[in-house]
């Protein structure tokens, strides 16, 4: 479960987030998902999770906010 990737808007789009998620599974490398929980609201994340092979498994509200819940399968 991935609980947290922030990047500072001066460092997006460098590939800052990308090498953060790629370090994050390489750091276990027995698992085989990697699941998280993004707003649904949050268009940034939610674009650059799916870019990365994230698909939607479901939604659910947290605190008066809509989560969407995502997976990516590890090999």
């Amino acid at each position: 479960m991935l609980l947290r990737l922030y990047v500072l808007p001066r460092w997006q789009h460098r590939g800052v987030g990308s090498r953060l998620l790629d370090a994050a599974i390489r750091a276990y490398p027995g698992s085989t998902a990697l699941r998280l929980s993004v707003e649904a609201d949050n268009i940034k994340g939610v674009s650059f999770y799916r870019r990365h092979g994230f698909q939607l498994r479901g939604e659910q509200a947290e605190e008066g906010l809509k989560v969407l819940r995502m997976e990516k399968m590890l090999a």
